[in-house]
């Protein structure tokens, strides 16, 4: 007795992989865009976390906003490790460590013990765990005199920003290769791992977006840059 065999024809194969590429095509695209609206959600969580943990060592220290000086005998300010003052008279700690117990007492789930743990996840995507810096990086502008010499001005309290909603505390930073603290952000470093833009947290904890061109253009020392990496209005 033969047993007849059903099997595709050729124009049915074709077929079904002519369906199966429209649908990787509209698929593809869709899984993109969701991966991407996962990486800045958790971008976005980080900073608002990183900027919480600032917030509350901060008001720890008598609203000094930390760091305020350079480290002593540092070479550039681009590389100088920060410290945290403790009080009049008192030794000078590093700050990054205490800024990681912050973030666990806010979020017990949470595993870091070194900032430099702390990543964004496009940065991560793009060149892995190759550093041991953070890519989010502090405005080392905000304790900073405009003077010639890059003097730093000393401790400056949070009632002594013209605007906290104005000004940038933490932002997403290249990462580089060196064992250092948290990498310090200004218009020169500000890096564009959100396509064409950075994700940037101020100094009241709020989280939003802005262009490398946008922070470039806000030099430190024009009128609305003076505000935004230096938390006062310009002197006239």
């Amino acid at each position: 007795m033969n047993i007849k065999r059903s099997a595709f024809t050729l124009i049915e194969l074709l077929s079904v992989i002519a369906v199966i590429g429209v649908l990787a095509a509209i698929l593809i695209p869709v899984i993109g865009k969701v991966r991407k609206s996962s990486y800045d959600a958790t971008c976005t969580s980080n900073l608002r976390q990183v900027s919480a943990a600032y917030l509350l060592m901060m008001a720890d220290n008598k609203n000094i906003l930390i760091p305020a000086i350079q480290a002593e005998g540092s070479g550039s300010t681009q590389n100088s490790k920060w410290y945290k003052p403790k009080g009049e008279g008192e030794p000078k700690a590093a700050w990054s460590i205490s800024l990681a117990s912050f973030m666990q007492q806010g979020n017990r789930d949470m595993k870091v013990t070194r900032l430099n743990d702390l990543n964004c996840p496009e940065a991560l995507d793009a060149i892995g765990k190759a550093s041991e810096r953070s890519s989010y990086g502090f405005n080392h502008f905000v304790g900073k005199t405009n003077g010639s010499d890059g003097g730093f001005r000393g401790a400056v309290r949070m009632e002594q920003l013209s605007s906290p909603s104005r000004t940038i505390m933490f932002g997403d930073t290249k990462k580089e290769t060196d064992k250092n603290t948290l990498q310090n952000l200004d218009h020169t470093t500000i890096y564009a791992w959100h396509g064409n833009s950075a994700k940037i947290s101020y100094f009241d904890g709020s989280v939003s977006s802005i262009t490398v061109e946008e922070a470039q253009a806000k030099a430190p020392g024009s009128d609305e840059g003076y505000l935004f990496w230096r938390g006062v209005e310009k002197p006239q």
